[in-house]
C-alpha cells in the first residue's frame, strides 16, 4: 500500500507491463548485461553522449531514469547498469549504461530520429541531475575520428573509454 505508492512516486519501483501486480527495482536487477545488440558496430553508427563525474557518480540516476523512461524498455533489456530504451514510434532505439568504476553515464542512440530522441532522454537525465545541484560533471559528446577535417588540429582529448572506434570526445557545453 503506501510504501509501495511512495517507491513508485519517487521513482524506485515501477509494476511489469505482463504482470501489474509483480514490482521492478532497477537498482536490485542483476548486474549481467543482457545480450542487447548495440555492439562495436551498430554503437558506431549512433549518437554518443557522456555525463562525466567528479568524485562519483550516485546510484541512484540511472534507477530513477530507468523507471522514469520504463514504458519504453526494449523487451526485458533491464539490468542494474543499464536499460535499452525504443521509442513509442519506433524510430529510434537507445542503450544507456553507467560505468561506477568510471564514473560515467553514457547514452547511445540510433535510428531516423536519433536526434529528438536523444533529446528527450537528455533533458530526462538533466532533470534528475539538477535535483543535486552539488554534483560536478561534464558533457562530452563523441565524434567518430573519421569526421574530422584532415590534416586540422584537435583540442580534444581522445576518448579514453571503450574507444574502439576512434572517437575523440567535444566539450557539450562551452565553459563559461
Amino acid at each position: 500500500g503506501i510504501v509501495i505508492r511512495a517507491m513508485e512516486r519517487f521513482r524506485l519501483c515501477f509494476r511489469c507491463r505482463l504482470d501489474p501486480d509483480l514490482l521492478i527495482i532497477p537498482a536490485l536487477l542483476k548486474t549481467d548485461r543482457p545480450e542487447h545488440g548495440f555492439d562495436v558496430a551498430r554503437k558506431a553508427d549512433s549518437l554518443c553522449f557522456s555525463f562525466a563525474f567528479q568524485g562519483f557518480l550516485p546510484r541512484h540516476v540511472l534507477p530513477n531514469f530507468t523507471v522514469a523512461r520504463h514504458d519504453e524498455i526494449a523487451g526485458e533489456m533491464v539490468w542494474q547498469n543499464g536499460v535499452v530504451l525504443g521509442a513509442q514510434d519506433g524510430k529510434a532505439e537507445a542503450l544507456v549504461q553507467a560505468d561506477y568504476h568510471e564514473r560515467s553515464l553514457t547514452l547511445w542512440v540510433r535510428g531516423p530520429q536519433a536526434g529528438q530522441y536523444f533529446r528527450y532522454l537528455h533533458q530526462d537525465i538533466c532533470r534528475i541531475l539538477r535535483r543535486m545541484p552539488d554534483l560536478r560533471f561534464r558533457e562530452w559528446v563523441m565524434v567518430p575520428e573519421s569526421t574530422r577535417i584532415k590534416g586540422e588540429p584537435t583540442d580534444f582529448p581522445l576518448w579514453s573509454g571503450n574507444n574502439t572506434n576512434n572517437s575523440v570526445r567535444a566539450d557539450f557545453r562551452q565553459p563559461t
